[in-house]
Formats: structure tokens, C-alpha cells, sequence
């Protein structure tokens, strides 16, 4: 999507330093339509995520709404499997170790909400922040993720994604 903006600009003295005026330009810049922004190799090694698991939410991801959520029809699902190359058992099992993991939520049959903690899509004026702080000590891992956005649900808190 093509956008512009007006850039301003003082103009100053070389000599004096005296404010002359302002310069104002028009410049015109190609902006994301929309996008999903996210920590994925970093997602991949900290929840030490299977290949099977890294395949599936690889593929929910352009599935996902701006809300979150993924919701396929049995059609979705297999053509999802197909792509992937499991089969369904493996794929619904591998749904099943994603939610344990806490990186997605089953709202309803078919219906999942990923993370918004860790994933957000839209525009850059929709996602404003989400920031993910990994800290490594005697005890651990510790992960804090930060996000703007007003959430309904709860995933599980930064302790139990430890």
C-alpha cells in the first residue's frame, strides 16, 4: 500500500543560527498492508519445539486473524496436513502438544486462538508493541513477553511457560 507523509524541516543560518523557516516535502513510501510479528526461531528454540510442531504453527500463521484466532473447516485442516506432510493423527496430536506448550489455545472444535503474547497481526498502528525478554539463570528460563493489546482470555502466565 502506497502512503506518504509530510517531512518538515527547520531551516537554519549557517552562519547565525537563526530559524529562517520551515521547509515541508511530501515523500511518499510503500507501507506493510499487513503483517505478523513475531520471535520465530527464537519461539523454535526456547520451547525446544519438535519439527512436526514447528511445520504446524508455521502453518496456522497465515491463517491467522487479527484477533489471533485460527479457525479451519476439515477441507483447511487437510489441505494444512497435506502441505505439511502429516498425517491427521499427527497433526491433532501435535495441536494437543502446542497447547501444553502454551503457544496456542483450543477455544472450540477447530477454532484456536495463537498466543497473542508471542503473535500479533495487523498493521503497524494495530501492533504497537510486543516485545519478548528471555533470561537464562541457575533456575532457568525465564520468558516475559510485553503486549498492548487488551486480551479476553488468558494464556498461561510467564511462571508457567518457564
Amino acid at each position: 500500500m502506497r502512503k506518504s507523509k509530510i517531512k518538515t524541516t527547520e531551516v537554519v543560518d549557517s552562519k547565525t543560527g537563526e530559524i529562517l523557516g520551515k521547509k515541508f516535502e511530501k515523500v511518499s513510501y510503500e507501507g506493510p498492508e499487513n503483517f505478523v510479528k513475531m520471535y520465530f526461531d527464537d519461539i523454535s528454540r526456547l520451547f525446544q519445539l519438535t519439527a512436526s510442531q514447528y511445520k504446524v504453527l508455521f502453518a496456522l500463521l497465515p491463517r491467522m486473524t487479527w484477533e489471533s484466532e485460527v479457525v479451519f473447516t476439515s477441507s483447511i485442516r487437510t489441505e494444512i496436513q497435506k502441505a505439511i506432510g502429516l498425517s491427521a493423527s499427527t497433526f491433532k496430536n501435535t495441536l494437543q502438544m502446542l497447547q501444553q506448550l502454551g503457544l496456542i489455545l483450543r477455544i472450540e472444535n477447530n477454532r484456536y486462538l495463537l498466543n497473542p503474547h508471542i503473535f500479533a497481526k495487523g498493521t503497524p498502528v494495530d501492533i504497537k508493541r510486543i516485545q519478548m525478554q528471555v533470561t537464562y539463570d541457575k533456575n532457568g528460563r525465564m520468558i516475559k513477553t510485553t503486549y498492548d493489546r487488551q486480551l479476553d482470555i488468558d494464556f498461561p502466565s510467564e511462571q508457567e511457560l518457564k
